[in-house]
């Protein structure tokens, strides 16, 4: 048994003005407010991060588990 535990990449709220966000995409938001939203760019938005992606074995987990 080992104590190290697994960590996972950071995640980072990318500026907008050096990473324009992707236009009709569904992405993570941050608004004036400090307020993490799923959602689409838009007014009050300050900062943008992309959906994490699932792989194909967690996805075949998902089917699984609902059969």
């Amino acid at each position: 048994m080992t104590d190290r535990i697994p960590t996972a990449p950071v995640a980072a709220w990318l500026d907008p003005s050096e990473h324009p966000p992707p236009e009709g995409t569904k992405m993570l938001l941050l608004t004036e407010g400090g307020i993490a939203i799923l959602g689409h760019w838009g007014y009050g938005c300050v900062a943008w991060s992309p959906l994490p992606q699932i792989p194909l074995h967690i996805k075949k987990k998902l089917i699984k588990e609902k059969l």
